[in-house]
């Protein structure tokens, strides 16, 4: 058992570690982007990558999804039912993303010419080659996590994370266009998707997909799907407004603060990794509530952790930001377009807390539905909101359409939700607020002394943490160490 909990631990310390990394990236690499090729050319280098995004849930019909709730159950020796169960996702997601391939490079000129001004038309065609890419890589790394591979998934998604970036920026260091560092970016990331499935292959035996695990494994993850779909659409449509309305440059301005506000949201993933892999046995063995409190104890570090990280963006991030152009951080009301986006963002990834007992009650038409609901509220209010307020407005409409997801889910799901989980969290936003006084009235400091009240007031925050007995030390020790 000691053996599991430092193998808990170490897993978790990875891919800590690994996220992080990779929201870094975009500290190192934006500057450099938009000091070479301008704040609007960012801004359709990030519709670039989220087209794709946006198509590979449908090509992956996420039966990806289905390796953790049954694969993860198989022994490693048990070669036979793990090729079956690889080669039949495998095989089918690569079949359909040349048809999603295919259908980005044709809508390219409409997304052209209503999206991005008529520009990157080239790249845009181009970008289709990432639906192939990216669907064998969401395959492949749901399969690795499903082994409990974590530390291998972590480095690899660091480096398919990263690599492609560097290319980017060499290309366009080169040659000053868009074009040509899109290319070597996609170079990179087709090389780094192959090498992940040769890796896996070489493991396993060839299998022809089974009718009969595609029935089941489509069977669990048809609402997964369109959840994801509806979960992409809910985190992306926002941009697609303010490019309609406002254009490229408002793209790029308003992803810098989403970006910042969305290692909010990753920062459950290792909970959730955790949880989706080694609790469907002990789902299925019937120990049901106690899936519920190891949830919601996750929930809690997840709270404290996320509000006090939070708080130091909202005072911070514009600093960070200075190396920039002046005219970038120039949005009215900076500090609360990062508050209001990273509130929604902490419920959202709260909500997929919840979604942890849909997807072990094999319920995920619930997901679907509280996700559809919260796209139609989000485009709703888009609409409405970016014409009359401009980039705080698509704040606000994400804000609102997050929350209600997460009041959906615990509306709907029994999560054993208590008084004395209530008054934790009441704990942790007092905790919150009191060194974000702290930090607002140090807001004009330099920037050596604005990471110095930083470390002060997480150092206070901890401190408050503990002697409000939100989390205690002894419990920390019991579960890892």
């Amino acid at each position: 058992m000691r053996t599991h909990k430092k193998k808990v631990l170490t897993d978790s310390i990875s891919l800590s570690i690994g996220y992080l990394i990779l929201k870094l990236k975009g500290i190192i690499f934006i500057p450099i982007i938009i000091a070479t090729v301008g704040l609007a050319n960012y801004g359709v280098f990030v519709q670039l990558l989220i087209n794709p995004r946006i198509i590979i849930p449908f090509i992956t019909l996420e039966l990806g999804m289905a390796f953790y709730r049954y694969t993860s159950k198989y022994d490693k020796n048990e070669i036979e039912k793990l090729s079956n169960d690889y080669w039949t996702v495998s095989i089918i997601t690569f079949l359909l993303s040349i048809f999603g391939a295919l259908a980005l490079y044709f809508l390219s000129p409409i997304l052209s010419r209503h999206i991005l001004d008529g520009t990157a038309l080239n790249s845009l065609r181009l970008s289709s080659l990432l639906v192939v890419a990216g669907g064998l890589s969401a395959v492949d790394l749901k399969y690795i996590q499903c082994r409990k591979k974590f530390k291998l998934f972590s480095i690899y998604e660091v480096i398919y994370g990263v690599f492609p970036y560097i290319g980017f920026v060499i290309g366009i260091i080169i040659k000053h266009e868009i074009f040509y560092g899109f290319l070597l970016y996609i170079i990179i990331e087709i090389a780094l998707a192959l090498g992940l499935k040769i890796y896996i292959v070489k493991r396993l035996q060839f299998v022809l997909p089974s009718i009969s695990t595609l029935k089941k494994f489509v069977k669990y993850s048809w609402a997964l799907l369109f959840s994801n779909i509806t979960g992409g659409l809910l985190s992306k449509v926002d941009r697609y407004f303010i490019g309609y309305f406002l254009g490229p440059a408002s793209i790029g301005m308003y992803n810098i603060v989403y970006s910042a506000c969305s290692f909010l949201g990753i920062i459950g993933r290792p909970f959730r990794i955790y949880f989706s892999v080694y609790f469907p046995k002990v789902w299925d063995d019937g120990k049901k509530n106690k899936v519920r409190e190891r949830l919601k104890e996750g929930l809690i570090y997840y709270f404290v952790i996320s509000m006090g990280i939070l708080v130091v963006l909202v005072f911070s991030l514009k600093s960070i930001y200075i190396f920039f152009k002046e005219d970038l951080i120039e949005i009215d009301n900076f500090e609360l377009l990062v508050l209001i986006l990273g509130l929604g963002i902490i419920a959202f990834g709260a909500s997929r807390f919840f979604y942890q007992l849909i997807k072990f009650k094999e319920q995920n038409y619930l997901q679907l539905i509280f996700q559809t609901i919260g796209v139609i509220i989000n485009i709703m209010l888009n609409f409405w909101l970016v014409q009359e307020f401009g980039i705080i407005g698509a704040g606000i409409a994400t804000f609102i359409s997050y929350i209600a997801v997460m009041i959906m889910c615990n509306f709907y799901l029994n999560m054993n939700i208590d008084f004395n989980f209530l008054i934790k969290v009441l704990k942790i936003s007092i905790s919150a607020i009191f060194i974000m006084i702290f930090l607002y009235l140090k807001l004009d400091a330099d920037l050596f002394h604005l990471i110095l009240n930083i470390i002060i007031a997480a150092l206070i925050y901890l401190i408050l943490i503990l002697i409000l007995r939100v989390i205690r030390i002894s419990d920390i020790r019991q579960r890892f160490l």
